[in-house]
């Protein structure tokens, strides 16, 4: 047993949750591990363009170069779906009489982000460059209604008990796969400030697969993290992954972007 492979699967966090499995058990068994992204379309390109793994425990490679041909020769390239993945299931068994193993999938039990999975520093500066600190106290709201739904009206109630709450917060950040969300809340708080700096297409089926541009929709993402972890409150949705990670991160101090430990207060 020399490799783990992890092919991407899913959303942004399914994908690092399925991944934070495969970097334990390589750790574990003492295997270098090939993180597969590049043929996973909805990631936007190879884990090295957006991420770090900050673990000298840690042997890992994005790439197949250097790789013995006759090992990969039947996966290099392949998709997840071609190496078993159906869009539910999950594959970490470690076979130790094979020299690799494929790993895909969301995750096993309760596995929660792994911590020194990190924003690389280079995409972190471009983000920082293009996107200036909202300097005022803001509320940023996470509204998912693609997949998996949520009702605006009881986020609409939420937002405003918040800001009776917190009487010093006049602006919103909204980050949203929702296409109407920024204008129905825009009639609803006539007198809130609101901020928004990711936008989405109509009537897509979910923001990883249905964005036509996926590296701008992987930009995007970590746009709308990066205003909510510097924000003073957060709102989330609990049902959906994205606001679950998110709220780990905050909870648990997670540098997720380099030298940020967010403050923010989650309601």
């Amino acid at each position: 047993m020399k490799y783990f492979v992890y092919k991407g699967t899913g959303g942004l966090f399914h994908n690092l949750r399925g991944l934070t499995v495969a970097i334990e058990l390589s750790i574990k068994n003492n295997v270098i591990l090939i993180i597969d992204m590049d043929t996973h379309g909805p990631f936007g390109g190879n884990f090295s363009d957006y991420f770090v793994i900050k673990c000298d425990k840690l042997k890992y490679v994005t790439n197949y170069e250097n790789i013995p041909l006759n090992l990969i020769n039947d996966i290099q390239g392949k998709t997840c779906g071609y190496v078993g993945y159906t869009g539910k299931n999950a594959c970490y068994k470690v076979d130790k009489e094979k020299e690799i193993n494929i790993f895909y999938g969301y995750g096993i039990g309760n596995c929660i982000l792994y911590q020194p999975i990190q924003v690389n520093s280079s995409f972190f500066n471009k983000i920082q460059i293009k996107n200036l600190p909202i300097n005022k106290k803001y509320l940023s709201v996470h509204f998912r209604n693609t997949d998996i739904k949520n009702n605006d009206t009881l986020f609409f109630s939420k937002i405003q008990k918040t800001l009776n709450k917190y009487k010093g917060i006049k602006t919103l950040y909204i980050a949203s796969d929702d296409y109407y969300f920024y204008e129905n809340i825009k009639k609803y708080f006539t007198s809130v400030e609101i901020i928004r700096k990711t936008f989405v297409e109509p009537n897509i089926s979910n923001l990883h697969y249905g964005s036509k541009d996926k590296k701008t929709q992987m930009y995007d993402c970590l746009v709308d993290i990066y205003y909510i972890l510097l924000s003073d409150v957060f709102i989330p949705s609990i049902n959906s992954g994205f606001g679950q990670n998110i709220i780990h991160i905050i909870r648990n101090k997670y540098s997720f972007f380099p030298n940020l430990i967010s403050k923010t207060i989650v309601e």
